[in-house]
């Protein structure tokens, strides 16, 4: 059984809309901001990387998810790993630590948070869904004990130039982990087993256990991978605004699952796109920096956000119940 995670597909003679939703709803999105907030600002070169750098933490999160949601599960943990693990990193630091071992920290963090994840996932045969909106709840208060309610400012500038507000050759650190990250994901999804064992648990995970593939280990891995993503999104934040918080990261697990959702992953499983991840990834901050330049108020863009989210799910399931019907 062959899947595919690649972009855009021909099934007989229907072209498969769902795979290119993204780059059509970024080409629109650029346009009508272009055309409504061109003169204020929106087109410039510093808006336009400022942009991309908002980006990158939603990135690095939604690429961890893409696999999570490949193999037909969730992990709604993504937005509180972000708190916990750079509140860990800061208390490392504050301690006396360096920028090393508070990365490392951060990652074991996110590491240990997604093998929990998956522990129970793999053990009770919960759904992740209700799974990580228990561990997301434990994360929440646990962030909030740790950094006793408050914020807990981050001296480190070897950290915070590294992690967060350097440059190399004029363009953003953030920006280049993202990619970095970005690379490896589709590495694993495109050109190592991994991926391909991936979207056959999502495809049919009974399928993919009797033709050998060890569904128990892969999905241990995915919860993992997501995991250790949201830690190192998590450091990038904190280190960009040189603190850590317990509510960094509040709702972020909805812009993540429409990024993977937009960018063509179907809610069901079996199918992924890193790139697309990417792309969609790029839409929700274009739209978040396009509505803050129109002089939205937070709880219109709150509004403007949920319209999206509600159009990628229904966008995977739609897509999904094409792909049953065939």
């Amino acid at each position: 059984m062959k899947f595919k995670s690649n972009g855009m597909t021909l099934t007989g003679k229907r072209f498969d809309l769902s795979k290119i939703i993204v780059y059509i709803a970024i080409v629109v999105a650029f346009i009508v901001f272009s055309i409504t907030l061109g003169s204020s600002g929106f087109l410039t070169v510093k808006n336009q990387i400022n942009i991309l750098r908002q980006m990158t933490t939603i990135g690095i999160m939604s690429f961890g998810m893409t696999f999570v949601i490949g193999s037909g599960e969730i992990d709604l943990t993504v937005g509180a790993n972000i708190a916990t693990s750079g509140i860990v990193a800061a208390i490392v630091m504050r301690s006396g630590g360096n920028a090393f071992t508070a990365l490392l920290a951060a990652l074991a963090t996110g590491l240990l948070i997604g093998a929990v994840n998956g522990l129970i996932l793999i053990y009770t045969g919960l759904p992740s869904f209700l799974i990580t909106i228990g561990t997301l709840t434990i994360l929440k208060g646990l962030s909030m004990e740790l950094a006793n309610s408050n914020s807990i400012p981050i001296y480190n500038r070897t950290f915070t130039q590294i992690f967060g507000n350097g440059k190399v050759f004029g363009i953003p650190v953030m920006i280049l982990w993202c990619l970095l990250c970005m690379g490896i994901a589709w590495v694993l999804l495109r050109k190592l087993p991994f991926g391909a064992k991936v979207l056959a648990i999502g495809g049919n995970s009974k399928a993919a256990e009797y033709s050998g593939i060890n569904v128990v280990r892969v999905r241990l891995t995915i919860m993992v991978l997501s995991g250790v993503m949201a830690a190192f999104a998590g450091v990038l934040y904190c280190a960009r605004l040189q603190a850590a918080n317990y509510v960094y990261g509040d709702g972020a697990e909805m812009n993540v699952i429409a990024s993977v959702v937009l960018g063509g992953t179907a809610m069901s499983g079996g199918v992924a796109s890193v790139i697309g991840t990417f792309v969609g990834a790029w839409l929700m901050a274009m739209i978040d920096n396009g509505t803050v330049i129109a002089g939205m108020t937070a709880s219109q863009q709150m509004i403007v956000r949920g319209v999206v989210v509600i159009a990628a799910t229904a966008l995977g399931a739609i897509s999904a119940r094409r792909k049953q019907k065939r």
